[in-house]
């Protein structure tokens, strides 16, 4: 098996809608194979001044692929095409 680098979510402590996409993409990790890292902007000059009020922001392979509002259910599309973008001979 290929290892990928990991799905990122950057995230705020008090953010309702970064929790509903941890758990999203938490139950779809097994599934599609993929590691979560999950980085929390708060008090971090420079990710806030990237990210700030559009949390959350996925990341894959340093590319973002979805930010602030996230539909629930696209997460699983996204992250598919941006794993199979990466795959050899893809």
């Amino acid at each position: 098996m290929v290892s990928r680098p990991p799905v990122t979510l950057y995230r705020s402590a008090e953010c309702r809608l970064c929790d509903l996409t941890i758990s999203e993409l938490r139950a779809l990790a097994p599934e599609l194979s993929f590691g979560l890292e999950i980085v929390a902007i708060d008090g971090r000059e420079e990710l806030e001044r990237l990210y700030g009020w559009a949390v959350p922001v996925v990341v894959f392979k340093n590319k973002e692929i979805a930010r602030a509002p996230i539909r629930p259910g696209s997460l699983r599309v996204l992250i598919s095409e941006a794993l199979s973008s990466r795959m050899p001979g893809a």
